[in-house]
């Protein structure tokens, strides 16, 4: 039991650092968008923004335990 717990565990600390380096991609991703010269080289940077968003979206529905800052939501505790 306490094996599964700790591979729980690890698996989590690995999809958390997932969704954190995807958000910081998103924030780069978006950071440049005061250097683009261009009308092509933005539209570019917004697909690479929304494949970036969409990637993330996927990762949330696949771990739907997940809040939106990577952690683990809470459940409400009825029995007092």
């Amino acid at each position: 039991m306490k094996e599964s717990l700790q591979t729980a565990q690890k698996n989590k600390r690995e999809r958390d650092k997932d969704l954190e380096a995807g958000v910081q991609k998103i924030d780069k991703l978006k950071a440049r968008t005061s250097e683009i010269k261009t009308n092509k080289e933005y539209q570019a940077l917004l697909k690479e923004i929304e494949a970036a968003e969409q990637e993330e979206q996927g990762d949330r529905r696949r771990h739907p335990s997940l809040d939106g800052e990577g952690r683990w939501r809470r459940r409400a505790n009825n029995n007092g």
